[in-house]
């Protein structure tokens, strides 16, 4: 696994938390968003394991 390829990993890992972390202050603050954001959690996670998928058939 190349360098550049470990980079981008974990900056899309440290984006992944980030807005994890903001639809959650999201859904505390508003409660009546909470299945649009439960949509977009599960979009999010979707694209992460398309994208580990991806490094692992790279490598």
């Amino acid at each position: 696994m190349t360098l550049i390829v470990l980079v981008l990993v974990v900056v899309v890992a440290v984006l992944t938390l980030l807005l994890a972390s903001a639809l959650g202050v999201l859904v505390f603050s508003r409660p009546t968003l909470t299945a649009p954001v439960q949509t977009a959690v599960s979009s999010v996670a979707a694209m992460v394991a398309l994208m580990a998928v991806l490094v692992a058939v790279t490598r």
